[in-house]
């Protein structure tokens, strides 16, 4: 790479980190962020302990150790202080974007090489405008689009992050590995281990195999043989097979995955095909971003959206084909990586309840923007008559006029849980039962408790079966003394989760709270029971119920197993 090059990718990265530093002024929220980071008290040592814990765990249904290994690092450097933990994912966005940079150049390059069809055009195809004014555009497409505020302001979401950086280091390896040479093995073990390090963060990156086909087809022009397809494939698909497998045990553990009973086979493809259109129609309209969007009916083969949605995916499929035979492959090469980035997060393997998430786009978006890039190039190099700096410059004033402005009023969405979680009531007011309850955990930690009971039966009032939202309303009548009203709210809470030990717990404090003691004896009994490791402080409050009772036998009995424990 040329020196006018190295500078045009360092732009893009330099752009991307100031577009998005009003991230630094944000606070963490209340949606998976306590889970990962602000109350996980094992990240705060990075010792052999915490590594076990980092490769043998599950958090929050998924297994990535790398992710988890980061939080740690940054807790170690910044503590809780969120600006710290939103700064190192600012930096790896940052560096993503270059990393696109650099992708899309090659891969452009390639493109034109194969066109001119000698073994010198590679070099040759670098040194020219279009290439590097296609990859500046996509780049910077990727870099400042608002699509990308929730992989970068949500700090929990450094997962995606984390598995784009090594995802891109891979594949660029690869290419490494494909130009030949003395150190081929090199890069072919380093685009491997890249590969590894991008399962080990985010299991999204199980596609690298089968993308990595479709660049061998074109544009680098190999035949596919037993040798390209399988032998020289097989450790790449052997890592993403493995990841695959350990991604659908800790799912379905962790209860977060669709059954079939839930989703039938027809429910999910039709939601795959919407989720094509949807996606690309949010890059193009990036408007209404939204935290979480909310499943609207069951996908029917009657619903119009879902019509012209697989007719959309027939239709760009038979024309990229038709293309791809009249030699101009590049269209359809881009749609092909497109389908397979996607289709990991498309809701073929439907996980949680949500029929989208703008985080999904972060990796299935280089391909569409690079589409752009080319036909921006195209376009800018007649205008400009092929001169690299006015197109250059025009392609960083357009870009940023249009999406800078769009990303920092999208950060500001991100700014606490009161503020997102409002955001998603404004746009969903009807639907979205976990807007509602979060906003009242937040409003309920901030001490005001009347509106957060508000939230909590509005939630009840969206999804009489939320069981979360009856015990966080049952902790605010609680801390209002109303003991009866928690009480029956935590019992419909253990009705719909019998094996939430908090609820449990909490009941029986109740209970204590009003002296019915053999009721709250029994429900810390059902936390020993449910939740051995809770068991110490569920036994102490038998201990000092049965010693309120008069029954000193018993308590000394359950004060000596609480210490036990």
């Amino acid at each position: 790479m040329s020196a006018k090059t190295w500078l045009l990718a360092v732009v893009v990265a330099a752009l991307t980190f100031a577009v998005f530093y009003p991230t630094l002024s944000n606070g963490f929220v209340n949606w998976d962020d306590p889970t990962y980071i602000y109350k996980n008290r094992m990240i705060r040592s990075l010792d052999a302990e915490f590594i076990k814990w980092a490769f043998t765990s599950i958090v929050s249904a998924n297994w990535h150790p790398l992710t988890m290994i980061s939080h740690a690092i940054d807790f170690a450097l910044f503590g809780e202080n969120p600006a710290g933990h939103h700064f190192t994912s600012i930096l790896i966005h940052a560096i993503n974007s270059l990393l696109v940079f650099v992708l899309s150049w090659r891969l452009i390059t390639y493109g034109l090489a194969r066109v001119a069809g000698n073994e010198q055009s590679v070099c040759e195809a670098g040194k020219k405008s279009y290439p590097l004014v296609a990859a500046l555009v996509a780049a910077l497409l990727f870099g400042l689009h608002p699509v990308h505020v929730e992989s970068v302001a949500w700090a929990a979401e450094r997962k995606d992050l984390l598995c784009a950086l090594f995802f891109l280091f891979s594949f660029l390896g690869y290419l490494k590995y494909r130009e030949g040479g003395a150190r081929s093995t090199l890069f072919y073990v380093l685009s491997l281990l890249a590969l590894a390090a991008a399962l080990l963060s985010k299991p999204m990156a199980v596609t690298l195999p089968v993308l990595l086909i479709i660049v061998d087809i074109y544009p680098l022009g190999r035949r596919p043989s037993v040798r390209s397809v399988v032998i020289e494939k097989l450790p790449f698909f052997a890592l993403g097979l493995l990841s695959s497998v350990i991604t659908l045990i800790t799912q379905s553990a962790g209860g977060a995955m669709g059954s079939l009973e839930t989703y039938t086979v027809i429910s999910r493809v039709l939601i795959a095909a919407r989720a094509y259109p949807f996606y690309l129609v949010k890059m193009a309209l990036p408007t209404n971003l939204a935290p979480y969007y909310p499943q609207q009916g069951t996908p029917s083969l009657a619903g119009a959206e879902f019509i012209l949605s697989i007719l959309f995916v027939t239709v760009i499929t038979v024309v990229s084909y038709v293309l791809y035979k009249k030699r101009l492959r590049l269209v359809a090469a881009l749609w092909a990586g497109y389908f397979v980035l996607l289709l990991p997060v498309s809701g073929i393997v439907q996980v949680g309840a949500q029929s989208a998430a703008d985080r999904y786009t972060y990796l299935p978006s280089i391909a569409p923007f690079i589409l752009v890039g080319v036909v921006a190039a195209l376009v800018l190099e007649k205008f400009f008559k092929r001169k690299l700096l006015p197109a250059a410059i025009c392609s960083v004033v357009v870009i940023t006029v249009m999406y800078a402005p769009l990303t920092v009023r999208q950060i500001a969405v991100w700014k606490d849980s009161i503020t997102l979680w409002s955001h998603e009531i404004e746009l969903w007011p009807d639907s979205v039962a976990i807007a509602y309850t979060n906003r009242g955990i937040a409003l309920g930690g901030k001490g005001k408790l009347g509106e957060a009971k508000a939230d909590f039966t509005r939630a009840i009032e969206i999804m009489p079966e939320h069981a979360e939202a009856y015990y966080n309303r049952a902790k605010a009548y609680g801390m209002e003394r109303r003991h009866d009203l928690a009480i029956a709210d935590l019992s419909i809470a253990v009705q719909i989760r019998p094996m939430h030990a908090a609820s449990f717990f909490n009941r029986g404090a109740e209970y204590a709270n009003l002296g019915r003691y053999p009721e709250a004896i029994a429900d810390f009994e059902r936390v020993a029971e449910i939740a051995p490791r809770g068991a110490a402080e569920a036994y102490r409050n038998i201990s000092k119920a049965y010693s309120l009772m008069g029954d000193t036998e018993r308590a000394a009995i359950y004060a000596e197993r609480a210490r036990r424990r």
